[in-house]
């Protein structure tokens, strides 16, 4: 009887350092696994990485002002910047104002800089009448859409052309810099 009960005791110290075991497996299984999944779904490196600018293009129709607006109007039709088939013009054929749309210190100054290196004519520089844009936006007179795109092939950073009926000149775009704004590109 006393070999029954060593025997038993033996028996369940075995059967739970089995499940002891076979839990842990299974715990070094789901971490490897998870850590798998995790690496193949994160992003890449935060470094620097190439300029890419995603352009909706807005169609909208406002009342006559001064300065700039921010419209709600979803985008219409997305245009990527590398498609071969944007008809945009030489830096040298387009007049920019530049608004800062956010509230960083002399923003509108220094894109309207870098802008200027790269043969932008520049026709001033201001505050925008919000300074909570989140992406950059172009607004350019109906016609002039060339002109809007010359613009946004050298941003870095989300940007949305708007078709502005409202604006002064026909050869002038407007742009709004947004908290998007990563730079300058070609310059």
């Amino acid at each position: 009887m006393a070999t029954s009960r060593k025997s038993r005791a033996l028996h369940r110290k075995r059967r739970g350092a089995r499940s002891r075991l076979f839990l842990v497996g299974i715990g070094v299984l789901v971490l490897a696994l998870g850590g798998g999944i995790f690496a193949l779904t994160r992003s890449p490196s935060s470094s620097k990485q190439a300029a890419t600018t995603t352009i909706p293009v807005v169609s909208t129709t406002s009342p006559s002002t001064t300065t700039p607006t921010q419209t709600t109007t979803p985008p219409t039709t997305l245009v990527s910047p590398t498609s071969t088939t944007l008809a945009s013009l030489p830096p040298d054929d387009v007049l920019v104002e530049v608004y800062n749309g956010t509230g960083q210190t002399d923003l509108a100054t220094s894109v309207a800089k870098a802008l200027s290196s790269l043969g932008f004519h520049i026709n001033g520089t201001g505050d925008a009448a919000s300074a909570t844009y989140t992406a950059s936006v172009i607004e350019y007179e109906p016609g002039n859409e060339a002109g809007a795109e010359a613009v946004a092939l050298h941003l870095s950073g989300t940007t949305r052309l708007v078709e502005d009926d409202s604006l002064p000149a026909q050869d002038e775009v407007n742009l709004i810099v947004g908290d998007t704004y990563d730079g300058v590109v070609g310059t």
